[in-house]
């Protein structure tokens, strides 16, 4: 498994030959991996030409909770771009009260913080192989 891509509210892209594309969220804290569900032979040119193509996609951005709207850019225009190690990271993570919206969230560290938010309740492995995406299995202790 190689991480290859780090987006700007900590997610993670993971290149596995066998299960191609692993998708790591942090908020919420997620695990898409489509091989595992509904396994096909994996192309892996095509694959990553895919993950690189969407690297503008709203997945990668996070909703404010109370306005509904992308918080990415007003991020960006508050706080400038951010470093190559660093993402934007929660100062109280929602699982413990804080509130998903851009006065909470700050430049920080990518590795700092990605541990940190890993600390506040576990992952859940979602099923990736319909539309109606699912939790199947919980990864981690509260």
């Amino acid at each position: 498994m190689i991480p290859f891509a780090l987006g700007p509210f900590g997610q993670i892209e993971i290149w596995d030959e066998t299960l191609g594309e692993i998708t790591l969220m942090t908020l919420p804290k997620w695990v898409f991996c489509g091989q595992l569900f509904k396994p096909t032979p994996v192309d892996g040119e095509i694959s990553m030409t895919v993950v690189f193509g969407m690297a503008d996609d709203r997945r990668f951005d996070r909703e404010h909770e109370k306005t509904g709207r992308m918080m990415f850019s007003t991020l960006k225009k508050i706080h400038g771009p951010l470093s190559p190690d660093h993402i934007f990271a929660p100062r109280l993570h929602p699982a413990l009260g804080g509130q998903q919206t851009a006065a909470n969230f700050r430049p920080a560290p990518a590795l700092e913080a990605i541990a940190l938010i890993h600390q506040a309740h576990p992952f859940q492995l979602i099923d990736t192989s319909t539309l109606a995406m699912r939790p199947v299995r919980r990864i981690g202790r509260t």
